[in-house]
């Protein structure tokens, strides 16, 4: 298991890299904690990622405090999720996109 470590049989595909042991005491699964784990892991090394998910945490805690509407938080996620697709398929640069972010 590559969360754990131990010896584990593969079911069905060869691929399986997590084992179906309980890790905490909440009932979760090397398999649902370990896929987590590399996840966020992969993220953090994205600046572009972490750039967009700094604006969209602070923009929906804007909605708990009355200074957005939903909708409106909504309709300016579509569209950043457009520019962040813009930027990594390279039509748009970084830089760019920081101050798209900053203007928005």
């Amino acid at each position: 298991c590559s969360y754990c470590g131990k010896y584990f049989a593969i079911p069905r595909r060869n691929t399986a890299e997590f084992c179906n042991l309980t890790v905490d005491e909440n009932g979760h699964t090397c398999r649902e904690v370990g896929a987590v784990k590399r996840w966020a892991e992969k993220k953090n090394s994205d600046e572009l990622f972490k750039e967009y998910r700094r604006e969209y945490k602070k923009r929906f805690n804007w909605i708990k405090a009355g200074k957005i509407s939903p909708g409106a938080f909504y309709a300016w996620s579509a569209t950043a999720k457009g520019k962040r697709d813009e930027c990594t398929d390279g039509k748009m640069s970084f830089e760019k996109f920081k101050e798209w972010l900053a203007e928005s």
